[in-house]
């Protein structure tokens, strides 16, 4: 092997344990700076699991909610904190075996089924009547109906005076970033289409409520139904609040603003936004009970921290996070593609110059 070569396999060799050197204390070393612990289970339902094992070690009854139904969800936590019972999230007509032995295990006696008979079945009643398991039904025939019932509910429980409004279209990501707030402060949230609302503001005065919370743009709740919110004529008059921001991470981070003291917030819970994976939003809200009880927010993000979060974190004073569902991991500046990459050129130049060395010495 000449001298070039020589140099050649070596500085090749160099970069590749470089490479791996700088990831690996690059992986070690991310996010450092903050205590972390999570939450993962091996799929939604044992995560969910994990969550209510931390929050209960008994518990009489629990709400159950049909996995397609992220607004009967976001509409069923602050009923589920004032009862101070676990969510649980399964399959529309059958019982997931996971969630069905933590049923087992809190000793649960009473299910509250979230939603109609079209959203989460009489065959989930059968399923617990065999387990000899009472339920009941809070459900209309809509997701707008069902939050309703629910603030209702909550109302019995504790007398409400401040409501959240969601629209129940494009502000999911919302009613669940805000969940855990609202069940912390008593406030029910409800699921509102356009054509529901003149049955909200019917709720409202009704209810003589004063304060409401408007989660989203003028899109999702033109500055004309705000109006009527503030006006007597509609015989409310309600302060008005509206929460929004360019986008799901940035409405979230309003929600936090709002509802939490910055100076004092020292733990706080991270979840995938669900952008990609409409399941990840299950797990916020099977939590939202717990970060209620603990009056802890709620932060989305991707599969690291963006640059805007991190830096709310640290406007936040956070020591504390907690990985929900998923494990946060370092942006790829050295990807393992690159480092796939470097790899391969190092085994094809060993080979060349192995195979040159062969032929030379023939």
């Amino acid at each position: 092997m000449s001298k070039r070569a020589k140099m050649a396999f070596t500085l090749i060799i160099i970069l590749a344990v470089c490479g791996f050197g700088i990831k690996f204390y690059l992986d070690e070393n991310y996010l450092s700076q903050y205590n972390r612990k999570q939450i993962i289970g091996l799929d939604r339902f044992e995560t969910m699991t994990k969550i209510s094992e931390i929050g209960w070690k008994k518990s009489d009854e629990a709400v159950l909610v049909s996995i397609h139904s992220v607004i009967d969800g976001v509409s069923a936590s602050s009923f589920a904190y004032q009862k101070n019972i676990p969510i649980f999230f399964t399959d529309s007509e059958e019982i997931n075996s996971t969630v069905k032995d933590e049923i087992k295990r809190l000793g649960v006696k009473k299910v509250y089924l979230i939603g109609g008979d079209k959203v989460i079945t009489n065959d989930i009643k059968k399923e617990l009547k065999k387990m000899n398991i009472n339920s009941e039904r809070i459900g209309g025939e809509s997701g707008f109906e069902t939050s309703i019932l629910l603030a209702e509910k909550v109302n019995k429980l504790n007398p409400i005076s401040e409501v959240v409004l969601v629209n129940m279209r494009s502000g999911k990501p919302n009613g669940v970033a805000i969940a855990p707030a609202a069940a912390n402060r008593n406030i029910p949230v409800l699921m509102v289409n356009k054509s529901d609302r003149k049955e909200t503001l019917k709720f409202l005065k009704e209810h003589n409520i004063k304060k409401v919370y408007l989660t989203g743009s003028e899109t999702a709740f033109p500055d004309v139904f705000e109006a009527m919110l503030k006006d007597e004529k509609y015989g409310i008059k309600a302060d008005v609040v509206r929460l929004n921001g360019e986008d799901r991470y940035e409405t979230n981070k309003e929600i936090i603003k709002e509802f939490y003291d910055l100076d004092k917030i020292n733990h706080i819970y991270i979840l995938r936004n669900g952008i990609y994976n409409y399941g990840d939003l299950l797990n916020a809200l099977a939590l939202s009970p717990i970060a209620a009880k603990e009056n802890t927010p709620i932060l989305y993000s991707a599969d690291s921290l963006q640059k805007t979060e991190e830096e709310f974190l640290q406007e936040s004073n956070v020591k504390n996070i907690t990985e929900v569902g998923f494990e946060l991991v370092r942006p790829r500046i050295i990807t393992d593609k690159i480092i796939r990459f470097i790899s391969s050129i190092t085994i094809v130049v060993v080979w060349i110059l192995a195979l040159k060395r062969i032929i030379y010495n023939r």
